[in-house]
């Protein structure tokens, strides 16, 4: 766990009114995946009506003295940190947008956003325009930033098809309890999972057997849907 997020949390379990006060705001935490709540804020007044309580409560409760005594706390840490992530994943970022040059995932600018009160190696992704946005969560620099790396490749993701017969009640049930609740999003896991493994083979130059024989286990086709992506780029 962060440091930051300890310290937040440290104060909140001693003092806490905010879920009563900003009852609109806490129930759109609860009940929706932070990736509707920023695109909700990214598009501002455009945002669904949905999402019109929960903007208005969240601008009211960043006006909160203790949160902004946070926000100061710790604003330039943050930077300070998402710099460091930044100059680390730039070249990593570049060389995945050539790796997958063949395809146009029409994304012209990337985000990172750092968000150290998320879990560790947590992240996610969305588009907005021609831009990608990629939150993430401590340990994202780990395992030469394999966490940025996911994310990125899921931009490319839906541009790749695979037969649907590779997939066919593929261990579906296991899968479903990880949050791949769809088939559409499991079929994007494979896909996203498949490009990493052939680009730490073939640009990292890693030795990928021991890992991909653990995916296995959870993404019985991984190999299949490896082989098949192989002879498309090609």
């Amino acid at each position: 766990m962060h440091h930051i997020r300890k310290e937040i949390k440290d104060y909140l379990s001693v003092e806490n009114t905010w879920n009563h006060k900003y009852k609109e705001l806490s129930k759109a935490i609860s009940r929706n995946h932070p990736w509707h709540l920023i695109n909700a804020i990214l598009n501002g007044k455009d945002c669904k009506k949905v999402y019109k309580k929960f903007i208005l409560e969240l601008s009211k409760f960043l006006k909160e003295p203790q949160v902004k005594k946070f926000l100061n706390i710790f604003d330039a840490e943050i930077l300070k940190e998402l710099e460091c992530i930044l100059n680390k994943s730039r070249p990593e970022i570049i060389r995945i947008f050539s790796f997958m040059a063949k395809i146009n995932s029409a994304i012209k600018n990337i985000f990172l956003i750092f968000n150290p009160l998320d879990a560790y190696w947590g992240g996610y992704c969305f588009k907005l325009d021609n831009s990608g946005y990629i939150v993430v969560g401590p340990g994202a620099l780990d395992k030469n930033c394999e966490l940025i790396r996911h994310e990125v490749f899921h931009f490319f993701a839906n541009k790749i098809k695979v037969p649907k017969d590779f997939l066919k009640n593929k261990n579906f049930d296991n899968l479903a309890s990880f949050g791949y609740k769809t088939k559409k999003i499991i079929t994007s896991e494979y896909i996203v999972r498949s490009l990493d493994f052939i680009y730490r083979e073939s640009i990292l130059k890693e030795n990928i057997e021991k890992e991909l024989a653990l995916e296995n286990k959870d993404f019985p086709e991984i190999k299949r849907v490896m082989l098949y992506i192989k002879k498309q780029r090609h």
